[in-house]
């Protein structure tokens, strides 16, 4: 309800089960069996997948706190026209983990993630990454955050390959490099196949997996997607939601607002937006105590976004 204080948590099994390639093979949805002797339960971030692509490489975050790179956003507020359109709302969100944002259109989760990642200013509040702005000294987003948006954000005159080379050549990349590895990142997501073929000539749900090509070329310290699979049939989204956990288990923050109960299901945590409030908030329990693996752990959430 509005207003609670308090919520409850969803346990994850790493019970195997059969997925669409290139997909790693691990469950994170809901286990009914949760708690089940000889069930093993996953840990923050997961194991380390094996895939048949090159993932970009950055420094490994071990644990949180102490140092840990985290996202915090602290009572945010936007106004469009006078109107308030995002009420002070607050997140913690950790290295090696999906942090789902959901509710129904208009509830603000595209202003939330904008905020956050510095491509709007809040009208109240702060966000921050690893303890600083989450913008550069030019207001401009950080280099190290990439960035999946509804409107794609695709050049229409420019190839698949181009759009997404030119996310690395923006920071520095050589242009065989930034190549190579464009075609790597469209693999990851099924349309290396689409390389040469130019935007305006892409169907809605492949311009949404370049788009989302784009966001895991650079090795992002922040992954912010915004409704990265609202296009894409059951086993492309798989695809998509595999590739986001990748980014994850490499140490990045990974946030992705979604309507989807399937992909908010994939992810670790969940903050829920009704009405650019925090409804609630949803996270797994703290690990067990050594000979307790299989005990039911409960905590409660206080919800950041109220007093």
């Amino acid at each position: 309800m509005p207003g609670s204080s308090s919520t409850t948590w969803r346990r994850r099994c790493s019970r195997a089960t059969p997925i669409p390639t290139p997909r790693p093979t691990r469950c994170w949805r809901t286990c009914s069996e949760a708690g089940r002797r000889g069930h093993d339960f996953g840990t923050s971030g997961g194991p380390a997948w094996e895939s048949s692509v090159a993932i970009p490489k950055v420094a490994r975050v071990s644990g949180v706190g102490g140092g840990a790179r985290l996202l915090v956003g602290h009572d945010l507020s936007f106004d469009v026209e006078g109107r308030r359109v995002l009420d002070s709302v607050s997140l913690r969100a950790e290295p090696g983990r999906m942090l789902a944002v959901t509710g129904t259109s208009g509830s603000g989760k595209t202003t939330l993630l904008s905020l956050v990642g510095g491509l709007a200013r809040p009208a109240a509040g702060e966000a921050t990454y690893d303890g600083g702005p989450v913008t550069t000294k030019q207001g401009e987003p950080l280099p190290t955050t990439g960035f999946v948006l509804q409107s794609y954000g695709l050049v229409a005159t420019l190839t698949a390959a181009e759009n997404v080379a030119v996310a690395l050549r923006g920071r520095g990349a050589a242009a065989t490099e930034a190549t190579d590895r464009a075609l790597e990142a469209l693999a990851r997501v099924g349309v290396d196949e689409l390389a040469d073929r130019l935007i305006s000539e892409l169907s809605g749900g492949q311009l949404q997996r370049v788009a989302v090509a784009r966001a895991l070329v650079v090795g992002a310290d922040v992954v912010l997607a915004d409704e990265p699979t609202s296009e894409l049939d059951e086993t492309n989204r798989d695809v998509v939601v595999a590739q986001l956990r990748l980014e994850a288990n490499r140490g990045a923050v990974v946030l992705v607002a979604t309507h989807d109960p399937a992909v908010a299901e994939e992810c670790d945590d969940e903050l829920h937006l009704v009405d650019g409030r925090v409804e609630q908030m949803q996270a797994p329990p703290p690990p067990p105590e050594p000979g307790h693996e299989h005990d039911a752990f409960m905590r409660p959430v206080t919800d950041p976004g109220r007093p």
